[in-house]
């Protein structure tokens, strides 16, 4: 049974960590830092901690049936020495104090087509807002992992493969980004500036 709520779609299926990431794992091995922005079911937040070094692991996520998840998936690797940090909450309440810290990696997945910045970069256009977003996390990262997932309930310009494209293209304007690699439109790994 699917159920649809303000921040998407909650499948039953827990997804696994895209072979796209699994591809470039030695540049997260030893990552001691992690931002994940609408960390969901928690499958970066497992990996992570099965399969690298990160000491401090801040996951973001506003609904509560997913943040019930993460703290199952804690609770699984409890013997780790990682400080995992849960915070119930939309990423537009807590991406000031966030975004103070510098990072090994940000993971921004999959997430961006549910959030409304037009408050946070006072612009109305979606897709600029987004874009601006890319650049302003490159500046707090070593690595970006970034992806965009086709939904009929993404905001206005951020539901296909063209706003997707639009929007990577406007932040490469912006800031110009380091795309070290990426499969089609929709997942890229960016080096950071920070």
């Amino acid at each position: 049974m699917m159920r649809q709520d303000v921040y998407g779609v909650d499948s039953s299926k827990k997804k696994q960590v895209p072979r796209f990431v699994i591809r470039h794992s030695d540049k997260f091995v030893n990552a001691e830092t992690v931002l994940d922005i609408g960390a969901g079911h928690g499958r970066f937040l497992e990996w992570f901690l099965k399969y690298t070094n990160v000491r401090k692991y801040i996951a973001v996520e506003p609904w509560q049936p997913f943040v019930s998840r993460l703290r199952k998936i804690v609770s699984k690797y409890s013997n780790r020495k990682a400080e995992v940090v849960i915070i119930n909450k939309p990423w537009q309440d807590v991406r000031d104090v966030l975004l103070r810290e510098v990072y090994d990696v940000i993971v921004a997945w999959d997430v961006f087509m549910f959030m409304d910045l037009r408050d946070i970069w006072k612009l109305e256009d979606y897709q600029a807002c987004v874009a601006n977003e890319i650049c302003e996390l490159v500046k707090h990262c070593r690595w970006l992992l970034l992806s965009f997932q086709r939904s009929k309930y993404g905001l206005p310009g951020l539901r296909d493969f063209e706003d997707f494209k639009t929007i990577v293209s406007l932040a490469n304007k912006l800031c110009r980004l380091d795309i070290v690699d990426k499969f089609s439109c929709l997942n890229y790994l960016i080096r950071g500036k920070a």
